[in-house]
């Protein structure tokens, strides 16, 4: 992940006391006051809640432009931002100040009966539903100084309680790391991840159809036909975007619209989710 990347963030409402907003069939709430909370709520009514570290210190929420707010004073040398994001999803940063910051920021998750979560090998976090369903997936974490230099970072759970681990000691300030909460799969639309051997696959072409469709299984609803035969029907363009993607070094992913229409082929990030 990058501070903006593919999944860029999208303007925010005020709806009451709240930032507010939807896409993708997912609303993601951004509260004024900071102990109340970030919210991401599916179109069934599956609500997760994330705390924010430093909540009951931090000032109430302060609109920095119509996509971010910050709560400020979190914790000592430290604020909190956080921003919707396209596709469905939330974003908090934190904005590490100076040297007398700590170095661990805990995220307590609110999970809806039935749900789990789980450290993968990548260093990333999934939240699945009762089916074992991945629903939202937090990347690997990253973080970085102010001279754009990578930071040792790492997550791990207690029970439900994400912490971020920031190695900043020594660093060039304002440092900036970010968990990202992000749905695969809305009502209207869904992702599909290949990861290096499929998108490789996908280059080659003639695998293309196979590994796709057997992959378009993995999501949930109308989704999985639709994605089959989409794919199928447009091998050619995934297998030109497949084949610049991975001579990069990355991978590809696809955007799979649940009504049907064009499949749309993106950049998956090296280092990113399954894309090892």
């Amino acid at each position: 992940m990058t501070p903006v990347g593919e999944e860029e963030a999208i303007i925010i409402h005020p709806v009451g006391d709240t930032l507010s907003a939807t896409d993708n069939g997912v609303t993601a709430e951004i509260p004024s006051d900071p102990t109340d909370g970030l919210a991401l709520t599916n179109a069934e009514g599956a609500q997760i809640g994330i705390d924010l570290p430093g909540a009951n210190a931090a000032d109430d929420a302060r609109s920095v432009d119509s996509t971010t707010a910050v709560y400020t004073d979190a914790l000592p040398g430290t604020s909190i931002a956080a921003q919707a994001l396209r596709d469905g999803g939330i974003r908090a940063l934190v904005v590490i100040e100076a040297a007398n910051a700590p170095t661990e920021y805990q995220f307590p998750i609110s999970l809806p009966p039935g749900y789990g979560i789980a450290l993968q090998d990548d260093g990333s976090v999934e939240i699945y539903d009762i089916s074992g369903t991945t629903q939202i997936t937090v990347p690997a974490p990253w973080a970085r100084d102010a001279r754009g230099i990578d930071l040792a970072t790492s997550y791990r759970l207690e029970g439900a309680t994400l912490i971020q681990t920031v190695d900043h000691i020594g660093a060039t300030y304002p440092v900036v790391a970010d968990p990202a909460f992000e749905t695969n799969c809305g009502i209207v639309s869904c992702k599909l991840y290949f990861d290096r051997a499929q998108t490789r696959n996908a280059r080659d072409f003639w695998w293309l159809t196979g590994a796709g469709a057997s992959a378009c299984f993995f999501l949930s609803g109308p989704a999985a036909p639709v994605c089959a035969v989409a794919i199928a029907a447009q091998a050619g363009a995934i297998n030109a975007y497949a084949g610049r993607y991975y001579e990069e070094g990355n991978c590809v992913k696809l955007k799979v619209f649940v009504t049907g229409g064009p499949i749309i082929p993106e950049r998956h990030k090296r280092g990113e989710r399954n894309c090892k």
